[in-house]
This record gives structure tokens, sequence and C-alpha cells, in this order.
């Protein structure tokens, strides 16, 4: 497992670098020019690090990929585009998700290549999608959150990997009101997982909470209600999104299966109760942000994930739709140390942070060494 490590850990050492010589502007603007370069090659290494963890690993490293990624992968060789995506699509592989297999075989046969690419694009995509929201959280912090919590998930869970990704790029045009650039990251989304359509729910949190009528903890309340009643009655929509095309048979066939995912009681208990407390916390110490929209954006999606969470526990179906708030976690876990009232000092000094690194790391331990969920632990070089 060190491996992991190592990699989770230097990436962010780079990525710390990298913003901080970039902060550091000149009067200069060829001066800053240059810093600017160097900064991108610093944050392009820092994610290329992990990317090439995943391109270099074993076929045997995320269950996934011996279930569809190497298959869709080595049958893109043999088709023509429009014959391989018809194919990929009516078999509930998501379009992009197919053209990226494609795309990336015009240049090799060896599917190493597509997992490296496949993991830089969506390390990419969770950089940036921090880097947007850098005025309310602190971004090393944050990637080491991700790398913790969701790294070894995306090497097991390819296609919802890249719309879950995505969705959290999704977050800032959301706070911004870009509701234009929004769909069109869910519509990209959805073509590489089509249960990226439950992002949408995170729209409507934000538009709720947005409107004037009520105080924003009547509205907040609201909407935990509306969750929890729609997720009891999900079974009908999934059938009706199923009928009308816009979802597969297979996520039909989910919801009549209510048998309890591995590693759901781990989550709960070590993922979404932690979290729910230091948000619980800081209000309950000083209650100067109650009224703050990012705060309550976050704490809704805090509680959702949480009782979701409860309820997939007696639902398997819901685990597909708590993936959608969990990874909104990589950005409200730091948002909430950041500006948090919640301390813990030693010589004047907030170590909040420095524990909460320690127990993304407890946390890692359990659901990926010692609970081997997505089996991607131990790691293994590639054999070929």
């Amino acid at each position: 497992m060190s491996i992991y490590l190592i990699s989770f850990f230097s990436s962010t050492l780079f990525i710390y670098m990298g913003e901080r010589f970039y902060s550091n502007k000149n009067s200069d603007t060829v001066i800053n020019t240059i810093k600017k370069i160097i900064c991108f090659l610093i944050i392009l290494i820092a994610l290329l690090i992990p990317s090439i963890v995943a391109g270099l690993r074993d076929y045997s490293i995320g269950t996934d990929v011996l279930v569809y990624g190497n298959f869709w992968f080595n049958k893109s060789f043999f088709n023509d585009f429009s014959t391989y995506t018809k194919w990929a699509t009516s078999s509930s592989i998501g379009y992009l998700y197919a053209t990226f297999n494609y795309l990336i075989s015009r240049f090799t046969i060896n599917p190493h290549w597509f997992y490296f690419y496949y993991n830089f694009a969506e390390n990419i995509i969770v950089y940036v999608a921090i880097k947007r929201n850098k005025d309310i959280l602190n971004i090393p912090f944050a990637m080491l959150v991700y790398y913790f919590l969701f790294y070894n998930l995306f090497l097991n869970i390819l296609r919802q990997g890249m719309a879950l990704a995505l969705i959290l790029l999704s977050v800032s045009y959301i706070r911004n009101n870009q509701n234009v650039k929004y769909f069109i990251c869910l519509f990209i989304a959805y073509l590489f997982h089509s249960t990226a359509f439950i992002g949408i729910s995170l729209w409507l949190i934000s538009y709720v909470l947005k409107l004037k009528f009520e105080s924003i903890v009547i509205r907040r309340n609201f909407l935990i209600i509306v969750g929890i009643l729609f997720s009891f009655f999900l079974i009908p929509f999934v059938n009706l999104f199923n009928n009308m095309g816009i979802i597969g048979d297979r996520y039909a066939a989910y919801v009549g299966n209510n048998n309890v995912g591995g590693g759901f009681y781990q989550h709960l208990i070590m993922f979404c109760l932690p979290t729910l407390i230091l948000y619980l916390w800081s209000v309950a110490k000083k209650n100067m942000i109650s009224q703050n929209y990012i705060y309550n954006f976050f704490y809704t999606v805090v509680i959702m994930a949480t009782v979701l969470g409860f309820l997939t526990l007696r639902f398997t179906y819901l685990n597909r739709l708590v993936e959608y708030f969990d990874i909104i976690f990589i950005l409200a876990i730091p948002y909430i140390v950041k500006n948090g009232t919640f301390r813990v000092s030693v010589n004047n000094q907030n170590i909040l942070s420095s524990l909460l690194i320690v127990y993304l790391f407890i946390y890692w331990v359990v659901i990926f060494v010692i609970m081997n969920s997505g089996e991607t632990v131990p790691y293994l070089f590639m054999q070929y």
C-alpha cells in the first residue's frame, strides 16, 4: 500500500509548491508569466504521479477493469466509431466512455495507456473543480481529501468515476449561477454514466437555498424531508426513466435488489457521521455562519449523504445516489475546516486539518486496505 501513500503525499506536496510559488506574484509581467509556466509544470507533475500509478497497475486492481474495462477497450480496435459506440450504448456503456476508449485505441493497443489517460483526465477535472473553489478552501488539503476518499474508488468504478468528477466540477457553476455551463457539465457526466442525472439534485438544493422566502434553515430542512421522501419513492421514478430510455435496464434491476452493499456500515460510521458532527459542532459553538448560503449548501449535502447512508443499509439501490452526494465531501470537508468555528489548538495553532489527515488515513486503511473495497490493495504492477 506504500505506493499509494507515496503517490498521495508527493502529489499533494507538488500541488502545495505550485500554489505557493504562483501566489507570490511580482510586479513584472514577464516574471509572472514565467512563474505561471513553472507553476503549470509543477501542477502537471503533481497530477501525473497518481495517473502513472493508475496506468502501471495490474488488471486485477479494480474489479471493473476485468468486468468491462479491458473488454470495451479491446473491442474498440476492430470496429468503426459509429458501430462501436452504438454497440456500447446498447450495452449500457456511456457514449463518452466508449468514445474515450476509441480515441486512445487509435494510438495504442495497450489498455494500460487507457487507464493512465483516463485517470489523468479525472485528476485534472478534480483539481480544476477544487481550484475553482479556492476562495473557500485550501487546495492541497482538498486534493489530499480526494486521494484518501476517492482515488482508489475511481480505480474501480471507471465510468461512474468520471461522472462523479464532472459533478464535482459543476459545483462551481452552481455557486456562480452559471446555469448553462452547469447543465452542459451535467450532460457530459450523463454521457459517461447515466446515473449522473441524479446530480441535478445539487442544482435543486442550491436553487431552493437561494430563494428569498422564509429562513434558509427552514428551506434546508424542507429539502432534507423532500430528499428522504424521494428516496423512498425512487423505484417508480427509476422505472419511469427506464421506460423513457433515460437509463438502462440494469438500473431498473438495481432497485429490486435489497442486499446491503459491502462496506456501507463503515462508510456511514466513518465517512458521513464524523463530517456531520463537524458541521453540527461548528454551529453549536457559535451560530455565526448558519445563514451563510455556501455553508448551508454543504451542510444539506452532508445531511443528505448521512440520511441516505442509513437508508442504504435497507435499500441497496440508493448506493448509486449516495455517491453523488459523497463526492461533494471533497469540497465540504476543507470548507468547514477553513471557515468553521471548531478549532483544535496547540500553541495557538489550529491543528484540525492535521488531525483530519490522520483520520482520513485511518479511513483509507479501514475501507481500502482492511475491507479491500474495490480490490485495489495490495497494489500490483502490470504483468504485461
